[in-house]
């Protein structure tokens, strides 16, 4: 039994002496089994999320292909804006591939954001590109209200496009058919007196 320990304060000297390398040989079996139980619980959260990241481009790529492959009535142009779609969601696949490894970088303290300034509505706009068609085939709208104003950020583009994409993901296969999705992107001012970009999505799916 790993947790019960032996008395270091009875008996002679030599049986003093088994009982404290008794002790040492169980508290390092604990240790051993909490990092081991540490270690489980990090590879779970890391496959959850590489399972959840890879499947929101997945989900676009899939849906479009469909799409492609069943309807014989689209327009040129519909077609070129569907494979421009997934040309551009194969791309994120692997990028997403290529960072795998951030899990490690956090760990050696070697992680490195690739700082920017750039217009959120247009990471935005991108973002509910890429799921407009797919939606439509599930009977869904989404409207956008970004505003006319440049909402200009300092932050990791492909990053942020990977938060924006991952929620606008989540309210198109959570909703049901004839749902609205709303997504809408404001400057705020917080408490602190902060200029703030605030990016809202709303829908009438089930919920987190």
């Amino acid at each position: 039994e790993s947790s019960a320990r032996a008395d270091e304060a009875v008996g002679p000297a030599e049986i003093r002496a088994v009982s404290r390398a008794v002790n040492e040989l169980a508290y390092q079996q604990e240790t051993a089994h909490e990092w081991v139980k540490q270690f489980n619980l990090s590879k779970t959260n890391f496959l959850n999320t590489v399972n959840h990241e890879l499947r929101t481009p997945l989900t676009s790529i899939t849906g479009y292909s469909e799409l492609l492959g069943e309807d014989s009535h689209l327009s040129n142009i519909e077609r070129s804006r569907m494979a421009t779609v997934i040309n551009r969601n194969a791309f994120r696949l692997n990028d997403l591939i290529d960072n795998m490894l951030t899990v490690l970088r956090i760990d050696s303290m070697e992680v490195r954001f690739k700082m920017t300034t750039f217009d959120i509505r247009d990471v935005i706009k991108e973002s509910v590109e890429s799921f407009q068609t797919l939606a439509e085939s599930r009977e869904l709208t989404i409207d956008s209200d970004l505003g006319d104003v440049p909402l200009m950020i300092w932050a990791d583009e492909n990053e942020i496009l990977r938060v924006v994409a991952n929620i606008i993901s989540n309210a198109v296969k959570f909703s049901n058919p004839g749902g609205q999705i709303q997504v809408s992107a404001r400057p705020v001012t917080s408490a602190s007196g902060k200029r703030e970009v605030s990016f809202i999505v709303k829908d009438t799916g089930i919920g987190v």
